[in-house]
């Protein structure tokens, strides 16, 4: 059927867990309650490296880079102030979002909040739009999970520049 588990070169206790090596290298930790029954168990390995998996390296440019780079361009396109604040990790994009509709950047501490955060993704979904003299309509793909990221970016780059201020004379 499977393959044969590696036989244990180790086990150990802790206060609440008991912690097993094979002589691959591979752990299992088992945490118990109180009364001595399995609540959880982890898996691992026991390598002292901190060898970064590609994929780990992918979703980090993704994060990092990827998502962020709409926000950037709503935020040049609407003259926001330091558009590159759509890079700090998280709150950026919500920052610039939030100020180029004319709304401080300290909304975006709402979407860190579990449950809040829905609302104010709902509730920007449909203002963002409308502030920017857009269809609400726009309401639609913003709100659909996976769809959301690519309309994200059919916003930023159809969005029309915000006209310079003309000069005082």
């Amino acid at each position: 059927m499977g393959r044969d588990p590696a036989p244990l070169a180790s086990c150990g206790t802790g206060y609440h867990h008991i912690r097993c090596t094979s002589t691959t290298g591979s752990v299992v930790v088992f945490h118990l309650n109180v009364n001595g029954r399995v609540i959880a168990t982890g898996t691992g390995t026991n390598s002292s490296s901190s060898a970064v998996a590609p994929d780990e390296i992918v979703l980090l440019v993704l994060v990092l880079v990827v998502l962020p780079i709409p926000a950037f361009v709503v935020g040049r396109r609407r003259r926001v102030k330091s558009p590159g604040i759509a890079f700090v990790p998280y709150v950026g994009a919500w920052i610039v979002i939030l100020r180029s509709i004319g709304r401080s950047g300290w909304l975006a501490v709402l979407a860190v909040i579990p449950l809040v955060s829905w609302i104010f993704g709902i509730w920007a979904a449909f203002t963002v739009p409308s502030e920017h003299e857009r269809t609400r309509w726009w309401a639609l793909p913003f709100l659909i999970p996976g769809v959301n990221l690519v309309a994200f970016w059919v916003y930023a780059i159809t969005l029309e520049p915000t006209p310079a201020a003309p000069a005082a004379a």
